[in-house]
């Protein structure tokens, strides 16, 4: 199965939940990247060629990039399709992540936030190396 040609109807079929039970639409969709989205929350499933997945929740409204929760997988052992559901495994059981929680998000924001400004001073030789997966 090419992954490419089929992750938009993928990720439709693993976020059709979103649409059914808590009132996301479509509002963008091409071969590689599917966004929904409810009242106050966004989705975005996208699926880079060279087999990255990405699955990404945001306050709709905010300018923050650190403000979301992400999951990241590659497909290999994992097609992009058991990727999708391990990320939707993920965010929903955290009630949180698609209740647009603002605190969740804000603290969301201060962690990547710190992750991002330790990596960048470890990567440029300005303090050790810390502990946490990359932002």
């Amino acid at each position: 199965m090419d992954e490419a040609n089929s992750f938009r109807e993928a990720a439709r079929q693993q976020l059709s939940f979103l649409i059914d039970d808590r009132d996301f639409t479509v509002v963008a969709e091409d071969e590689y990247h599917v966004r929904l989205e409810s009242e106050s929350v966004g989705v975005e499933a996208s699926y880079d060629p060279l087999g990255e997945v990405e699955v990404r929740v945001f306050r709709l409204g905010q300018d923050d990039p650190h403000e979301s929760w992400t999951y990241t997988g590659m497909v290999g052992r994992a097609s992009a399709s058991r990727l999708l559901s391990i990320a939707i495994e993920q965010m929903t059981a955290n009630p949180t992540i698609l209740s647009g929680d603002a605190t969740f998000y804000e603290r969301r924001g201060a962690e990547n936030r710190r992750l991002s400004e330790a990596w960048t001073a470890y990567y440029s030789g300005k303090g050790p190396q810390p502990t946490g997966k990359l932002p």
